[in-house]
């Protein structure tokens, strides 16, 4: 019996939401989509914990770095060598390899 070897790709993606899927065909895309981002995120929270030195880049572009002081369900909360507080996604959490500015502690 041959199979379908076609690859899609994003692109493909998009057109067949825009133009073509059904509400049912649309809804089982999104539930998939959820699905992998926690996964994603799960993957992510095993791989920091508190004190653990993590960067990653704010929404204005920025790469910020900081030390994890918790890690909530999909959130980790994180304090900048300034000071300031973040709450970020995991998945976001990049390891930061090099030791942060004024602090002595590093990777």
């Amino acid at each position: 019996m041959p199979t379908n070897t076609k690859t899609l790709n994003f692109q493909d993606i998009v057109n067949f939401v825009e133009l073509s899927a059904s509400q049912d065909e649309i809804n089982r895309l999104c539930s998939a989509i959820k699905y992998r981002q926690k996964r994603n995120i799960q993957s992510a929270k095993r791989q920091f914990g508190p004190g653990s030195l993590v960067e990653w880049t704010s929404k204005y572009g920025a790469v910020e770095q900081g030390l994890v002081t918790k890690l909530g369900r999909s959130m980790a909360y994180v304090t900048t060598d300034s000071g300031m507080r973040w709450r970020v996604t995991a998945s976001l959490l990049r390891s930061r390899v090099k030791k942060m500015p004024g602090s002595g502690t590093g990777i």
